[in-house]
C-alpha cells in the first residue's frame, strides 16, 4: 500500500515535469524549465522511495541487468 502511494507521487511529478518542459521550451523561460528539473528529481526520489518501502534495495536494483529500470532511468536522462 504505501510502496504505490509512492508511486503514484512519482508518476504525477513525472507528468508535471513533461507539461512543465513543454511549457518552458514554448515560452523560453529558465525560471520554468528549472522548475521541470526539481519535478524530475522529485520523481526519481519517489521512485526511490516507492522501491526502498517495498523491500528492494535501489543501488543493487541498479547494478543488476534489469531493463525495465535501466531503460526508464536512461529515458529521463536522454
Amino acid at each position: 500500500m504505501l510502496s504505490q502511494v509512492g508511486l503514484l507521487y512519482s508518476l504525477i511529478a513525472g507528468i508535471l515535469t513533461i507539461a512543465l518542459i513543454f511549457y518552458s521550451i514554448k515560452t523560453k523561460s529558465e525560471s520554468v524549465f528549472l522548475i521541470s528539473l526539481m519535478f524530475l528529481i522529485i520523481s526519481w526520489s519517489g521512485i526511490e522511495w516507492a522501491l526502498w518501502s517495498a523491500g528492494h534495495n535501489l543501488f543493487t536494483l541498479v547494478f543488476e541487468p534489469i531493463v525495465p529500470l535501466a531503460s526508464y532511468f536512461v529515458g529521463w536522462s536522454i
